[in-house]
């Protein structure tokens, strides 16, 4: 864990265990529960997909935006 991350945890906490309101915290505790269902992937995971992407990218492994577009309007029109 970075030390940035680190301090910042640190301060929340010490925020969090000042809060005296149980509206705030449970507000807190939903927002807690959203974000660790949906947070980005371990930061490794998300590292090995940028660089399998700029990989093909520089592979010439890609498909061009405007046959993307025209794709997707063929496969999505009304």
């Amino acid at each position: 864990m970075s030390h940035e991350l680190q301090v910042e945890k640190e301060e929340v906490l010490r925020k969090f265990s000042e809060v005296k309101d149980i509206s705030l915290i449970r507000a807190i505790n939903s927002l807690l529960d959203f974000g660790l269902q949906n947070q980005w992937p371990e930061s490794s995971e998300l590292e090995a997909s940028i660089e399998k992407g700029l990989q093909q990218s520089l592979n010439d492994e890609t498909i061009p935006h405007e046959i993307v577009m025209l794709e997707l309007r063929e496969r999505f029109k009304k």
